[in-house]
């Protein structure tokens, strides 16, 4: 499948099973429906390059399985697990050093996390707890944008009174010389 970034111009909502990362989704997705194509926004965002502790050269993001032998089982050597050939990984063909996605960028998809120690519940709660200060901190944002345009617009007319008040052609005093 030939299908790149550039190409996916639908972004939709719903379930899906993602393309790069093999990980299931149901939010929103770059889509191709042609292709029957799905991506994470965040896949989507996936540096071409990247640098990880544990290699010393850079990786490179393949969007296919790097062995054209079909019997090689890719072996990811951050977390051991098996690559699944249609996936995208992180690649150092000078090494023969590779990993999945996920593990090279450190993104932990809502199914990991919830297979995590951390239950599902305790994830929704940092979930919406961190939503709720994202919101709190907008709203504070516009509090003080909305004070600041306020003030611009009181001193505006406070300035403009007072010239007027000096233009004010009666208010003049007139000097009579004898």
């Amino acid at each position: 499948m030939a299908t790149s970034r550039k190409d996916l111009k639908e972004l939709k909502m719903g379930s899906f099973s993602c393309n790069a990362c093999g990980s299931e989704g149901n939010a929103f997705s770059f889509s191709c429906a042609h292709c029957e194509f799905d991506l994470h926004i965040q896949c989507a965002k996936l540096p071409a390059k990247i640098l990880i502790d544990k290699h010393p050269h850079e990786l490179n993001l393949l969007f296919n399985f790097p062995y054209k032998d079909e019997n090689v089982v890719f072996v990811c050597d951050e977390c051991h697990g098996t690559v699944n050939r249609n996936n995208w990984v992180y690649y150092c063909s000078h090494c023969d050093f590779g990993t999945h996605s996920n593990c090279a960028t450190g993104i932990v998809t809502q199914k990991e996390e919830a297979n995590s120690s951390q239950s599902c519940n305790e994830y929704l709660m940092e979930s919406t707890a961190r939503k709720v200060e994202e919101i709190k901190a907008y709203n504070e944002a516009q509090e003080k944008l909305m004070a600041v345009t306020l003030e611009a617009q009181l001193n505006a007319k406070g300035r403009k009174a007072i010239l007027d008040s000096i233009d004010d052609s009666e208010s003049h005093r007139r000097y009579y010389y004898y």
